[in-house]
């Protein structure tokens, strides 16, 4: 397979073939990642489940992490329609989880289709150090200079393809770590949500402060 050659510029740039995504470059990704950091981008609210699909970029995914997880859980909770608001808190995040596992799904597959192409450009090389022997031992200057052209564009295929996969890893595990914490607070709070309805209340500073002192009172009216 004779493969394009490619300027250095190139290995900067994830270049993951036709995606149902729209990644961008990766140097565009990172400086949406720090920017997010720092708290200088106001991420657009989650649309409903029915636009899951569509809004499966990656970028919106992680700014939508960052605002569910950035949310006041105490402010939420102390709404006075705190059934309503936590139940649509837990939507919102059930949400995000499922768009982030259907992502997950397909990097896994341009995953693999980085690892095939990877281990075509290693088969070519293997195929141009044969040749290059070959035609060093036989004195064939057209084997050889065909070698070691074909040397270098598998170099720097195999060269793009590492930089493919590292920068999908890396996405990949942010992914994870978002996924992990948003599925576990979901979890926590839809294990709970009939409790914390009911009785939330009661972690109030002034409210507790008041059962302590009728405690107190009762106690001392049974002497």
């Amino acid at each position: 397979m004779k493969l394009k050659k490619i300027s250095i510029s190139v290995f900067l740039v994830l270049i993951f073939g036709t995606w149902t995504f729209s990644f961008g470059s990766f140097i565009s990704l990172m400086e949406e990642h720090f920017s997010l950091a720092r708290g200088n981008q106001s991420p657009t609210t989650f649309s409903s489940t029915a636009q899951r699909e569509k809004n499966t970029d990656l970028r919106f995914l992680f700014a939508e992490s960052e605002r569910f997880l950035s949310q006041d859980i105490n402010l939420l909770l102390g709404a006075s329609d705190r059934e309503t608001t936590l139940e649509n808190y837990l939507i919102d995040g059930e949400n995000i989880l499922s768009s982030l596992n259907y992502l997950e799904s397909s990097l896994i597959n341009e995953e693999s289709t980085i690892t095939s192409t990877r281990n075509t450009c290693e088969t070519q090389l293997n195929q141009a150090n044969t040749l290059y022997s070959t035609s060093i031992n036989s004195n064939d200057e057209n084997g050889f200079l065909s070698s070691v052209e074909s040397a270098k564009e598998a170099r720097t295929c195999i060269a793009e393809q590492h930089v493919n996969l590292a920068s999908l890893q890396a996405l990949r595990n942010k992914r994870d770590r978002y996924a992990q914490i948003i599925d576990a607070r979901v979890s926590y709070l839809r294990n709970n949500q009939d409790l914390i309805i009911r009785h939330y209340d009661i972690l109030k500073p002034q409210l507790l402060s008041n059962l302590y002192k009728i405690s107190v009172d009762l106690e001392q009216s049974s002497l």
